[in-house]
């Protein structure tokens, strides 16, 4: 029910506002407030001067080219994802909070290392995990679609 449509532009300032706007509307907690975005749409918003002039923020993204790492901007802990959902050219970036999504862990991390004689006994490392995430509260997760050409 938390959709901020592409309106054919990228992601920008005004659809993180909303974003913000619907999560403070359901009472979702300010801590722990997560933005996952394509590497386009972190270029939009670099394209922005609320995100790059130091009269709005100080956290320099224009020198690294992204939101530093554990920086928060607009009340987001950024994320910078290629796999996030696309279909005809829309991205669907999400926007939640920490407590509104839940992670199963069926079995947990489990590592095997073997040689191999086939290739001069050179060590061959396995991981392996079974885990799950879903949305637990809805009113804490908000999709912003945006336009990607």
């Amino acid at each position: 029910t938390h959709v901020v449509a592409n309106a054919g532009l990228g992601l920008t300032y005004d659809k993180v506002n909303q974003a913000v706007r619907l999560l403070n509307e359901d009472n979702v907690a300010f801590e722990d407030r997560y933005a996952v975005a394509s590497p386009q749409g972190i270029e939009d918003l670099l394209a922005t001067t609320q995100a790059t002039s130091s009269d709005f923020t100080i956290l320099n993204a224009i020198k690294t080219g992204m939101f530093p790492a554990g920086a928060i901007w607009m009340g987001f802990q950024w994320i910078m994802s290629t796999r996030l959902a696309v279909a005809a050219l829309v991205r669907s970036c999400i926007f939640f909070q920490k407590a509104a999504i839940g992670l199963a862990i069926e079995q947990d991390i489990k590592i095997e290392i073997d040689r191999r004689p086939d290739r001069l006994n050179a060590l061959q490392v396995l991981a392996s995990v079974s885990s799950g995430a879903v949305r637990i509260e809805e009113e804490g997760v908000v999709q912003v679609d945006i336009l990607e050409s």
